[in-house]
C-alpha cells in the first residue's frame, strides 16, 4: 500500500474521531506541507529508519517552507511524532512488520531562552493599562495576574468570572487555523489538557475594575475590541506589541505575560504545585524545570534567612 493512500485513511478514520479538531487540523497541515510531497509515492512497507532520518535532518537543516532556513528540533519532532503514530497503527493493522521510526531518536535543540519582564517594566505596563481603562488593556492585566495563555483569555466569558467566589472559570480556548475547507478562522475547543481546565482565584486588585467592566458589558466575551467583538488573536498580540513602545527596549511576545505571572509568584513564595495548578500544567515538574532560575533566587535567600536564624541561637 502506497504510504499516501494509508496516511489518509489513518488521518480520517485513526485520529480525527479521537483527537481535538485543533490537533487534527495541525496534523493535516503538517502532512499536506511537509510529510507527504516526500513519502506520498513510497510503499509504506518500504520505508526504512534511514529514509525517515534523512527525511527529518533535512528538515531540520532547510525544512522552512519561507525561507528555506533551519526548523526547529521542537517542529521536526512533532514530524516524527506524526510519522510514528502512523506507522504504529500500520503495524496494528498488519501492514508492516515493525515500526521503523522507533529507531530514529528525538531531536534535541537549545531550548529557547524564557524572558520576562521586570519589576518596573510590569509596573509601567500595569500604569498604562489602568490609564486607557479599555477592555483590550484590561486584558493585559489578567494575563498578569493570572498566567492566562492567550486562546484562554480571549475565550473567557463573563459567566466564567465569579465575582462573588471571586474565581474565573477556564474552560474553553480560542485559536486560529485553517479549517477542513482551507480558510483561516477564529475556533474555539476545549482547554489543551484536562489540567488546563481550572478556577483560578480573581485578584483582589482586579475586582472592582471587572465589576465596572461586566456592569457596562454588552456581549459574552469579557474581551473586546473597539467593534465590540471578541478580537482575533494575532491583532491582540500586535496590539500587545505596540503597547509595549516606550516601557521595554526590546519588546516580548504576549506568552512572557504568562512567565512573568509565574516568576512573579516564585519569587513571592508560591510552591510549585500550588503554581502548577494554575498554569494549568499536566506535572509540576513542568512548572519546576521551566521556573529553575527564578527558584534559585529564593533558595539563596532562604539559606540567608536559615543563615540569621541558626546564628540568632
Amino acid at each position: 500500500m502506497k504510504f499516501l493512500q494509508w496516511q489518509k485513511r489513518w488521518l480520517e478514520i485513526y485520529k480525527q474521531p479521537r483527537v481535538k479538531h485543533h490537533t487534527y487540523l495541525i496534523y493535516k497541515s503538517v502532512l499536506e506541507i511537509h510529510i507527504n510531497p516526500h513519502f506520498e509515492q513510497m510503499e509504506i512497507e518500504e520505508i526504512g529508519a534511514d529514509t525517515i532520518y534523512d527525511f527529518l535532518y533535512q528538515k531540520l537543516k532547510s525544512g522552512n517552507k519561507k525561507n528555506g532556513c533551519k526548523m526547529t528540533a521542537a517542529s521536526v519532532n512533532l514530524m516524527r511524532a506524526i510519522i510514528k503514530s502512523i506507522f504504529e497503527d500500520a503495524l496494528k493493522a498488519g501492514l508492516v512488520k515493525s515500526n521503523p521510526c522507533t529507531l530514529v531518536k528525538r531531536f534535541s535543540g537549545k531550548e529557547r531562552e524564557m524572558r520576562v519582564f521586570t519589576k518596573r517594566e510590569q509596573s509601567e505596563l500595569e500604569r498604562r493599562c489602568l490609564r486607557e481603562g479599555d477592555s483590550l488593556h484590561i486584558g493585559i492585566l489578567i494575563a498578569l495576574y493570572t498566567g492566562l495563555r492567550i486562546g484562554e483569555l480571549l475565550a473567557l466569558k463573563w459567566g466564567d468570572v465569579d465575582l462573588r467566589s471571586k474565581l474565573f472559570r477556564i474552560q474553553r480556548t480560542k485559536y486560529c487555523a485553517k479549517d477542513t475547507d482551507g480558510q483561516w478562522r477564529n475556533l474555539y475547543d476545549t482547554p489543551k489538557s484536562k489540567s488546563s481546565k481550572r478556577d483560578i482565584p480573581i485578584a483582589p486588585s482586579l475586582i472592582n475594575i471587572l465589576s465596572r467592566e461586566k456592569a457596562r458589558a454588552t456581549g459574552e466575551f469579557v474581551i473586546i475590541n473597539e467593534k465590540g467583538e471578541s478580537p482575533n488573536i494575532r491583532n491582540y498580540q500586535h496590539f500587545f506589541a505596540k503597547m509595549q513602545i516606550n516601557i521595554v527596549k526590546n519588546p516580548l511576545n504576549f506568552h512572557a505575560l504568562r512567565h512573568t505571572f509565574a516568576t512573579r509568584a516564585v519569587e513571592a513564595g508560591v510552591d510549585i504545585k500550588t503554581l502548577s495548578e494554575l498554569m494549568g500544567h499536566k506535572d509540576a515538574t513542568l512548572t519546576l524545570n521551566r521556573y529553575s532560575h527564578s527558584l534559585l533566587d529564593t533558595k539563596k535567600k532562604a539559606m540567608c534567612r536559615l543563615e540569621l536564624y541558626m546564628s540568632a541561637k
